[in-house]
C-alpha cells in the first residue's frame, strides 16, 4: 500500500493516518453520539427489562471476545513499543494499526463492564435508569476514546516529528556511517 509511484512519489503511508482519523471520527460521532442520545432517550421513555438472560448472556460473550482481542493487540503493542507506560507508548508510536485496536478493545471491555452493571442494577432494583444512565456513561467512554485517537492521529496526519530519542539515535547511526559526514534536520 506504500508502494511509490508516479501519481504518488511518497507513497501511500499517510492513507493509514488518514483512515485511522476516520474511525476516530465515527467512533466519537456516531457510536459516542448515538449511544448518549439513546441513554438520554431512555432515561425520559423508561422501558422496564423484562428478562435479563439474554443481555447477560450476550455481554459475557462480547467480553470474552474483546478481552481475547485486547491481548492480541497488547502483545503487539508490547512488541514494537517495549515497556514503556501505555500512554507514552501511544504518543510516541507512529503506527495508529497497533494502538488503535489497543485502546478501542480497553473502552469496549469498559464498556461491556459499564452496561453489565447497568443491566444488573436495573435487574435488582427495577429501574431502567440504571441501564439509561450505564448507556450515557458508554457514550461517554466512546467520545473519550475518539477524541483521544483522534488527537493522536492528527499528529501523524501533519507530519509531526518523531520521538526527540528517536531522532537523535537515527542521526547518531547515520553519522557512524564513514559515507555521512554529518547528519542535520532539514
Amino acid at each position: 500500500m506504500s508502494a511509490e509511484s508516479r501519481k504518488h512519489p511518497l507513497g501511500h503511508a499517510h492513507e493509514l493516518y488518514f483512515w485511522s482519523f476516520v474511525v476516530a471520527v465515527m467512533i466519537l460521532g456516531m457510536g459516542g453520539g448515538v449511544t448518549i442520545y439513546e441513554g438520554i432517550l431512555r432515561m425520559r421513555q423508561p422501558h422496564p427489562l423484562e428478562d435479563p438472560t439474554w443481555n447477560y448472556a450476550a455481554l459475557t460473550i462480547s467480553a470474552v471476545f474483546e478481552a481475547t482481542s485486547l491481548a492480541v493487540g497488547r502483545r503487539q503493542f508490547r512488541k514494537r513499543t517495549g515497556r514503556a507506560p501505555s500512554l507514552k507508548a501511544i504518543r510516541r508510536s507512529k503506527d495508529p494499526t497497533v494502538f488503535t485496536v489497543v485502546v478501542e478493545d480497553s473502552a469496549a471491555l469498559t464498556g461491556v463492564a459499564v452496561a453489565f452493571l447497568g443491566v444488573y442494577l436495573e435487574h435488582l432494583f427495577g429501574s431502567s435508569r440504571f441501564d439509561a444512565g450505564a448507556a450515557i456513561i458508554i457514550g461517554a467512554i466512546l467520545a473519550g476514546v475518539a477524541l483521544l485517537l483522534g488527537y493522536e492521529v492528527r499528529g501523524l496526519l501533519i507530519g509531526e516529528s518523531a520521538d526527540p530519542e528517536v531522532v537523535k539515535g537515527t542521526r547518531e547511526i547515520a553519522e557512524c556511517d564513514p559515507a555521512v559526514d554529518r547528519a542535520t534536520r532539514r
